[in-house]
């Protein structure tokens, strides 16, 4: 599984979280955590985007990011293939290197 892909995932489901679209199927303490890892991950930007890079994440919160990204596939790829999420939907790698 792509670390990146993980922590890039669990920025999109709290960018999802803090928006309109909540997901009401999560239990309290993932929507905690959730919370926590897209704070720390987006590190204050204003686009709530990825921040930090794999060597920034320690392997506990790397652990949770997958653990997450895989209990969460669903609404990760519900997310995805909505294309509203303009960090986390095809075509988003192109975006990202044409705004670096």
């Amino acid at each position: 599984m792509d670390p990146e892909l993980c922590l890039n995932a669990v920025c999109a489901l709290y960018r999802q979280q803090i928006s309109r679209n909540k997901f009401s199927s999560m239990s309290k303490n993932d929507k905690k955590r959730i919370t926590a890892l897209g704070v720390f991950l987006c590190d204050e930007d204003r686009e709530n985007k990825l921040k930090r890079t794999i060597s920034e994440v320690g392997p506990e919160d790397l652990w949770r990011c997958k653990t997450l990204s895989i209990q969460y596939y669903c609404q990760i790829y519900g997310i995805y293939n909505s294309k509203k999420d303009h960090l986390f939907c095809p075509g988003a790698a192109i975006w990202k290197l044409s705004s670096s």
